[in-house]
């Protein structure tokens, strides 16, 4: 199963870093995860996801 999250903002405030973890958390169950971010910040970088699994959308 492959689920994609889609987010709003690319900081590392609460929301992002609970994103964070519900990503680590399913990946540890086997799940592949991407994650759409907006163009600027640095989650994709802090997600842990490789190239091809965080999409960085243009703002």
């Amino acid at each position: 199963m492959t689920v994609c999250f889609v987010s709003h903002d690319a900081g590392l405030g609460g929301a992002s870093r609970a994103l964070i973890e519900l990503v680590d958390a399913l990946q540890n169950l086997g799940i592949r995860c991407r994650v759409v971010v907006p163009g600027k910040g640095r989650r994709c970088d802090k997600v842990g996801l490789g190239a091809g699994r965080c999409f960085k959308r243009p703002t």
